[in-house]
């Protein structure tokens, strides 16, 4: 758990420095609170889930909650090296 919480600060960590330069602009600035925002949310949701429940799944036809953590991390991950113009895609 504390593993997949750090890949979730560090993903997001990455992002929110490279909106630091767009911050002149008001929309790059919303954009830049609503990052901050998930990301916070994300890793409180991280925190908390007991190590033991990162296997729940509410209903047998859904991703558990560390699948979905991955997915949204690996996600993060692809929409911030297409903004950077990165060509090579991440795992």
């Amino acid at each position: 758990m504390k593993r997949i919480s750090a890949m979730v600060i560090t993903m997001l960590f990455a992002g929110a420095c490279a909106l630091t330069a767009q911050e002149a602009n008001p929309n790059s600035a919303n954009l830049k609170w609503s990052w901050a925002n998930i990301r916070d949310l994300l890793t409180k949701m991280a925190d908390r889930m007991p190590d033991e429940n990162y296997r729940f799944k509410p209903t047998p036809d859904v991703q558990d909650f560390g699948q979905r953590m991955s997915h949204i991390i690996g996600a993060n991950i692809r929409t911030c090296a297409t903004i950077k113009g990165d060509q090579k895609s991440p795992p």
